[in-house]
C-alpha cells in the first residue's frame, strides 16, 4: 500500500486564516491539532471516519461541528453548529 500524506493545514489552498483571529476568535500557540481523514487518491472521496488528533484535552469547548472533514463541506454537507444543550 503506497501512502502520501501533506502537512499543510490548507492542502487546497483553502485559506484557513490561522493569525488572522480577533480576541473572539484565535488559536493559542503551543495549541496544535489535525483532523485526519483517509482519501481514496482516485477521486477524493472520504474511505475512513476522520478522527482529531491534538496535543490537549480542552475542556471547555462551547460549539463544535462533529466529524465532518474539509472535502466533505467542500462538497456541500452542511456544518451544524453543535452546543450539547
Amino acid at each position: 500500500m503506497t501512502v502520501h500524506a501533506e502537512g499543510n493545514g490548507n492542502i487546497n489552498n483553502g485559506g484557513g486564516g490561522l493569525g488572522e483571529g480577533t480576541d473572539t476568535n484565535f488559536w493559542n500557540t503551543g495549541d496544535e491539532g489535525v483532523r485526519v481523514t483517509v482519501v481514496s487518491a482516485s477521486d477524493g472521496s472520504a474511505v475512513s471516519a476522520s478522527i482529531d488528533l491534538t496535543n490537549k484535552q480542552p475542556n471547555d469547548i462551547r460549539v463544535q461541528f462533529g466529524k465532518v472533514c474539509k472535502s466533505q463541506y467542500r462538497s456541500g454537507t452542511v456544518l451544524t453548529p453543535d452546543t450539547g444543550s
